[in-house]
Parts: C-alpha cells; sequence; structure tokens
C-alpha cells in the first residue's frame, strides 16, 4: 500500500510540473497568437470604420479581441491538457523500466 501511496505522491508531483511548463507555454503562445489576432481585428476595423463609425468600430474592436483571446485560451488548455497525459504516460513508463 506504501508503493501506492508513493508513486501517487510521485504521479501527483509530475503532473504538477507538468500543468506548470504547459502554463509557461500557454502565455508564451497567447501572447503571439494575440498579437497576431489584434493585428487582423485592427486591418479589419480600419476598413469597417467608414461605415460604422469610430465609437462603434471600437466597441467591436474591444469585443473581438476579447472573443479572440478566450477562444485561443480555450484551444491552447486543450492542447496543453493532451500534452501532460501523453509526457505523464511517457514519464511514467520510462521510469518503470529497469
Amino acid at each position: 500500500m506504501e508503493r501506492d501511496m508513493n508513486t501517487i505522491s510521485m504521479e501527483e508531483k509530475l503532473r504538477a510540473k507538468l500543468r506548470e511548463e504547459a502554463e509557461e507555454w500557454i502565455e508564451r503562445e497567447l501572447k503571439e497568437r494575440m498579437e497576431y489576432a489584434e493585428a487582423e481585428i485592427l486591418k479589419q476595423a480600419n476598413v469597417a470604420l467608414e461605415v460604422v463609425g469610430a465609437e462603434k468600430a471600437q466597441k467591436h474592436i474591444v469585443d473581438a479581441i476579447a472573443y479572440a483571446e478566450q477562444e485561443i485560451r480555450v484551444e491552447l488548455d486543450n492542447q496543453s491538457r493532451i500534452w501532460i497525459e501523453e509526457e505523464m504516460k511517457k514519464r511514467l513508463k520510462k521510469d518503470e523500466k529497469p
């Protein structure tokens, strides 16, 4: 039973370490993707300025940037969960080998 508790503790520590690595990756990736998304949104907004006016365009820009960040974060969180599980399997399998 003690070995099982040690194994569980080791797995929890590994998962926490991988989650920390994933969070760092998410922040870097989110920053990069948001720079691209904001640039694209602003390009489109410049076209819309003439049609809807500055005030309305500004609201749409803010909304679009917030939505883009939300969607990018969800995608990155999903990718990181998959990566963590795959890394857990690889590293635990590697540790089992004599």
